[in-house]
């Protein structure tokens, strides 16, 4: 593998094109740490990139994103496609006219989402939701997230607000979490930061109570746990 890196440093090939007898991806992704370091002391350049792929020359596999198109109309100038999963390169070359984003944690929840005019959907980023931070015509729009009221659903929503500032997050406030009490289930390892940056007092105080164990242990009250009546009705304030 090394070997065949050196005579070919800038390939732009796919792991998988890579013509070396007995590699897989699993062999690969096993070792790209070893791979990066080992290449990175053959170059004589040890404080380089300690990215994989910049490191050996190769291609990444494209950041995808998958979206809803909320609007018929819309959907009907896209080939009447509502549910679209796409590198998100090439979703942000699209030139998409909405006044409202949503961005969702759980896959089921968003294809439960009713049409709502004018709007989009992406779903199941988790902390991939970085990807979302080259689609421009996102900034302008009104941005709702609802994730998981639990520690790590507030650091995707702290990442999130980074690129996204105007987000609002809708059912993570104490409210909604104490509603749903019979519902709660408990959170495997909790998110080690003690503050997040991008949170607002309110959300603060609310990452705070969880992590402070202060209506139990590891509380979380995940997305698709939420009652679809009390969901409907918290969202049509945004509407």
């Amino acid at each position: 593998m090394l070997k065949w890196i050196q005579i070919n440093p800038r390939s732009n090939l796919y792991p998988r094109q890579i013509p070396v007898a007995g590699l897989d991806s699993k062999w690969l992704e096993a070792r790209k740490g070893l791979i990066t370091d080992l290449m990175a002391a053959l170059q004589g350049d040890v404080v380089g990139s300690k990215d994989f792929y910049a490191r050996c020359g190769l291609r990444p596999l494209p950041a995808l994103v998958r979206f809803r198109v909320l609007d018929p109309e819309l959907r009907s100038r896209l080939g009447k496609l509502s549910d679209i999963t796409a590198s998100a390169e090439e979703v942000a070359k699209l030139t998409l006219r909405v006044e409202r984003i949503y961005v969702v944690e759980n896959v089921q929840t968003g294809l439960a989402f009713p049409d709502v005019d004018l709007a989009v959907l992406f779903m199941g980023l988790g902390y991939s939701v970085d990807t979302l931070a080259g689609i421009s015509w996102m900034k302008e729009p009104q941005s709702i997230y609802w994730g998981d009221c639990d520690t790590h659903g507030f650091a995707i929503l702290s990442r999130a607000r980074s690129y996204l500032p105007n987000l609002q997050s809708v059912m993570m406030d104490e409210e909604t979490l104490l509603t749903h009490r019979p519902l709660w289930g408990k959170e495997g390892e909790q998110h080690s930061a003690r503050d997040l940056p991008g949170l607002t007092n309110k959300e603060h105080a609310v990452y705070h109570g969880l992590k402070d164990q202060r209506w139990g242990q590891k509380v979380r009250l995940e997305q698709e746990r939420i009652s679809w009546a009390y969901a409907t009705r918290q969202l049509l304030l945004w509407a």
